[in-house]
């Protein structure tokens, strides 16, 4: 294994190279999973219309991360509330929680013990604004402000 030391003494990057080859595999049978499903028929929600929505998420930290060195990849989920306020516009409320889990024995001292996972919560209101939303496929953007809260 090839590794580079990093702020945290003993810390190696040389996994990272599987983790990129898994994550572009991964990336390119979702590609094609989406690609093949069929395309969702139109379906408008009026004003003052609710909506609630769910997703699970598995990830992975990456890229020069000192956190990336300690833990793996971990499960989360997320609670998605919106309140369509026109046809073409919405507003949300998101809520996410993603574990990650200590990928080794090694790691970082907090308070004298050694943490089995690191978390992160996070808090956003979206804007969603709806394009084409009469075609079969209907086309978003969102756009987000909201809190980011690391945790050991």
């Amino acid at each position: 294994m090839i590794g580079t030391e990093t702020g945290f003494p003993g810390s190696t990057r040389g996994s990272r190279r599987i983790r990129r080859v898994v994550a572009a595999a991964l990336l390119a049978a979702a590609t094609v999973l989406a690609l093949a499903a069929a395309p969702a028929g139109a379906y408008e929600h009026r004003r003052n219309t609710p909506s609630v929505g769910g997703q699970l998420q598995y990830g992975d930290l990456q890229y020069d991360s000192d956190w990336g060195d300690y833990y793996g990849a971990g499960r989360g989920g997320a609670v998605r509330l919106r309140q369509y306020i026109a046809r073409n516009r919405a507003l949300g409320l998101s809520f996410e929680l993603q574990k990650f889990r200590r990928a080794s024995n090694r790691g970082p001292e907090v308070d004298g013990f050694h943490p089995d996972y690191w978390q992160a919560q996070i808090l956003m209101v979206d804007y969603y604004a709806y394009i084409r939303r009469p075609s079969k496929v209907t086309q978003y953007v969102v756009g987000a402000a909201g809190f980011y809260r690391p945790e050991i």
